[in-house]
C-alpha cells in the first residue's frame, strides 16, 4: 500500500466516522425534541382536565347557590358560601387571565345576587324588584360569559409551537 492509498483510507473513515456522528446527533436531538414536545403535550392535557372539572364545579355551585338563595339570603360564613369561594380561589390560580377576569365577574355577581338583602321581599317597593331582577339577571348573563370562555379555553388543542 503506498502512502496514498493510506491517506485516501484515513480520509474515507474519518469522513465516514464524521458523516455518522453528524447524523446520530440529530437523530438524538429529534428523539429529544419529541419526547419533551410529548410531555409538555400531556401535561397541557392533565391541566386541561382540572380546569374543566374546575370549570364544571363552579358552574353547578353558581347555579346551585342562585337556586337556593334565591328568596333568602345567604350569610358568608356558611360552608356553601366557603367552597364557592375555595372554588372560585383554584380557578383564579390555573386559570389563564382571560378565563380569569370571566369567572371574577361571574363570581361577583353571583356573590351580590345571594348576599342580596331580601327580608323586604314582601313589600311592594317596585324599586326592590327591579334591583332584584336586576342582580338575577346580571348574575345569569355574567355565567353564561363564563361558560362560554371556558369551553373555548377547555376544548383548546396543544400547539407544539407554545402559542
Amino acid at each position: 500500500m503506498t502512502w496514498i492509498e493510506v491517506i485516501d483510507s484515513a480520509v474515507k473513515i474519518g469522513l465516514g466516522a464524521l458523516i455518522g456522528a453528524v447524523a446520530s446527533y440529530f437523530t438524538l436531538k429529534k428523539t429529544q425534541s419529541f419526547e419533551v414536545d410529548s410531555r409538555k403535550e400531556s401535561f397541557f392535557y392533565k391541566t386541561q382536565e382540572e380546569r374543566k372539572k374546575a370549570y364544571i364545579d363552579f358552574s353547578t355551585q353558581s347555579h346551585a347557590l342562585i337556586q337556593e338563595y334565591r328568596y333568602s339570603s345567604c350569610d358568608a360564613d356558611k360552608i356553601d358560601y366557603k367552597d364557592y369561594l375555595a372554588i372560585f380561589s383554584s380557578l383564579q390560580i390555573l386559570c389563564e387571565d382571560s378565563v380569569r377576569t370571566a369567572v371574577s365577574e361571574a363570581f361577583n355577581a353571583v356573590t351580590v345576587f345571594i348576599t342580596f338583602s331580601k327580608k323586604n321581599s314582601s313589600s311592594d317597593d317596585e324599586n326592590y324588584f327591579k334591583l332584584y331582577d336586576d342582580l338575577l339577571n346580571s348574575a345569569k348573563l355574567k355565567l353564561a360569559v363564563f361558560q362560554k370562555v371556558a369551553q373555548i379555553d377547555a376544548t383548546r388543542l396543544f400547539d407544539a409551537s407554545g402559542t
